[in-house]
């Protein structure tokens, strides 16, 4: 079986394909659940959506409306990443535009030198803009263009792939930068208050 993957044509066995199908599908999963959280913690505090849209100078007035509207579009989303091929397809093209939109915002803001809450996962959490950011939304971006290339040139393959496999990618892929994360606040934590 030969296709165009990204722009550049792949020569591979069905074997081949059902494994690159269940990374796509990992790679939808994690999108799909990141999109999700975010989205639903916009509806939750949209005003805390809308200030960090305004501090990103993406609206001129922060208002619950703007972060209902954004909520709405990461949950919409969301949703269309974990649909069907074709419906996921047009997911993974907007999750790429969306994130693609953040990476730029991002690095504008920390070219002017601003540092605020980004407003990324949950509103409550004060995570401020840093290159992180610009990380996370650029793997975003990346992950989300491979999804999209791999569902519409694989075409029926990602029917061979396995769900619980690609589960357990999506779950590695998320669990272990938490982790690493919560590992290294608790490691400051203790420095700061005189623990191990």
């Amino acid at each position: 079986m030969t296709v165009i993957v990204a722009g550049v044509e792949v020569s591979a066995n069905t074997a081949d394909w059902t494994a690159l199908a269940t990374i796509e599908i990992a790679a939808r999963i994690m999108l799909a659940a990141l999109f999700l959280t975010a989205g639903v913690n916009k509806l939750r505090r949209p005003l805390g959506a809308a200030t960090a849209a305004l501090q990103f100078r993406v609206v001129g007035q922060a208002t619950p409306g703007v972060g209902y509207t954004l909520g709405t579009a990461e949950v919409v989303i969301g949703l269309l990443l974990v649909g069907p091929t074709p419906v996921a397809a047009i997911g993974c093209l907007a999750a790429a535009a969306l994130s693609l939109g953040f990476v730029v915002v991002s690095v504008l803001a920390l070219r002017r030198g601003e540092r605020f809450p980004c407003g990324c996962l949950s509103i409550s959490v004060r995570e401020h803009v840093s290159w992180l950011t610009v990380v996370r939304a650029g793997a975003m971006t990346v992950s989300a263009v491979f999804a999209g290339s791999v569902a519409v040139s694989a075409g029926g393959a990602a029917g061979d792939a396995s769900l619980d496999a690609a589960a357990g990618l999506a779950i590695i892929a998320l669990g272990l930068p938490v982790a690493v994360v919560m590992t290294w606040r608790i490691h400051r934590h203790n420095v700061r208050h005189g623990g191990a």
